[in-house]
């Protein structure tokens, strides 16, 4: 940059980047992808307006999806945008599969405030043995939080706040089925 000043030409503006919603999950398909190049299934756990769904399209073509919201108009939002996803109208306390239907299972908080998006012990029962769930959020749950739910974290990415953003953390645990609390 002292180069740009010395002759008198004003630095490159900071590129903008996309909006929490995008960016967070872009992030988190990418990281998942790198840890499960073809997963067989993805649930996207407070799909909202559909948009991880229709961005996941790109990362894991021929996967089956799903989605789960509580809000029908957001639902309505999903089927516009994630055509191909199977939407459902659920809760994160009692998400509405089988036992052991997912490969993956995504969630992500845009509000620090609100409760975290997913419950642990939903997600490690919709997960399959070795599945993965991928967290994006401004705050995530704690490692200690993710091994008492039998989950060991498998790669993590903060990104830093900006002037016009708050940071972020993107957190992708595997279910390994070890729980602190089997083995009292």
């Amino acid at each position: 940059m002292w180069q740009h000043r010395q002759l008198g030409i004003p630095p490159a503006p900071a590129p903008q980047r996309p909006p929490f919603g995008q960016l967070s999950a872009l992030l988190l398909l990418d990281r998942l992808v790198r840890l499960r190049p073809q997963p067989w299934s993805l649930l996207d756990v407070g799909c909202g307006s559909g948009e991880l769904l229709r961005l996941a399209l790109r990362f894991f073509p021929g996967t089956a999806m799903a989605g789960v919201d509580p809000a029908p108009w957001l639902l309505e939002q999903a089927a516009v945008n994630a055509q191909h996803a199977r939407l459902l109208r659920g809760m994160h306390s009692a998400l509405p599969l089988p036992s052991a239907s997912a490969e993956i299972v995504t969630c992500r908080q845009h509000d620090p405030a609100e409760r975290w998006v997913v419950d642990l012990e939903e997600a490690r029962r919709v997960l399959t043995s070795d599945g993965l769930l991928g967290m994006a959020g401004r705050a995530t749950p704690s490692p200690g939080e993710l091994v008492a739910y039998g989950f060991a974290i498998a790669d993590t990415q903060f990104v830093p706040a900006t002037d016009s953003d708050p940071g972020f953390s993107v957190v992708i645990a595997r279910w390994v089925g070890y729980s602190p609390t089997s083995v009292l």
